[in-house]
């Protein structure tokens, strides 16, 4: 048993859309993340008017499923300006029938338009995202021709995105996603030099995968995997698009088992 090793998944929770709620500084959107309510349960809330209560169990049980997919798949669309077309091609067909069908909308109504009566529920529960922050993109970017990080990471742009939809729709999704994994390779790095360096025969550093890194940890040196959780909890300040500076933290979950289709949150002994 002292040779065998446990799986690891530390989770930068809700990460993408926790960085496009602080770099557009939308108050409605920075309050939903920082929310300790279920992200999508509340936004399911905020875009149909359907109790959080019916949707989330005070347990954490999701009670209306279909409803918080939905929420979900509208939420990350719109982040990064999702037009219509895309939203039904994402979506499929069917989903978005059933979307109709699911929010009582007129029966007239063709894909189309619930599409994008779906988008419109969006800016309305968080108005600062595709206007003033997509607008000082197009201004920032007309102006230096690049966009900058708040780690400083500089990117340069080549295309208008004031004349082309496609180029817009580009550099929305890149500073979300760029400080997301900014995050997290820095987080990366550490947890080579200060973990896996240190501790060669007990933990083993495989990957980066999005918002998540992946190890496994030998058994009986559990205490590796929050020691490396802590070294992923990087408070980050963001200056929004507003010129206000805040803190910025993406909380950290750990999940382990003895393979990827069965992980489970990790609870260390000291928090049990």
């Amino acid at each position: 048993m002292e040779n065998s090793f446990i799986l690891c998944e530390l989770d930068n929770e809700q990460s993408e859309s926790r960085c496009t709620a602080y770099l557009s500084g939308d108050e409605n959107l920075i309050s939903a993340v920082e929310s300790s309510k279920d992200l999508h349960g509340i936004n399911a809330e905020r875009f149909f008017g359907i109790s959080y209560n019916e949707i989330i169990s005070p347990t954490g049980e999701v009670l209306n499923y279909d409803i918080r997919q939905l929420a979900k798949r509208i939420n990350h669309g719109a982040n990064y300006n999702m037009g219509w077309y895309v939203l039904l091609i994402t979506m499929g067909y069917e989903n978005v029938d059933k979307a109709k069908q699911l929010l009582g909308l007129p029966k007239w109504w063709n894909r189309q338009r619930v599409c994008e009566y779906l988008l419109d529920v969006y800016d309305k529960a968080y108005p600062d995202v595709r206007s003033i922050w997509y607008q000082s993109i197009k201004d920032t970017v007309r102006a230096t021709s690049k966009l900058v990080s708040p780690l400083g990471w500089t990117r340069y742009c080549f295309g208008n995105p004031e004349k082309s939809k496609l180029d817009l729709n580009a550099l929305v999704a890149h500073p979300p996603q760029n400080l997301s994994v900014a995050i997290i390779n820095e987080a990366l790095k550490d947890i080579f030099w200060k973990i896996q360096i240190q501790n060669p025969k007990d933990f083993r550093l495989k990957a980066q995968g999005h918002d998540s890194i992946f190890s496994q940890i030998r058994i009986g040196k559990e205490y590796l995997i929050e020691a490396a959780r802590i070294l992923c909890i990087r408070p980050t300040q963001v200056t929004d698009c507003k010129g206000k500076t805040r803190t910025m933290v993406i909380p950290v979950k750990a999940k382990v088992g003895h393979n990827w289709g069965e992980m489970t949150t990790w609870i260390p002994q000291s928090a049990q």
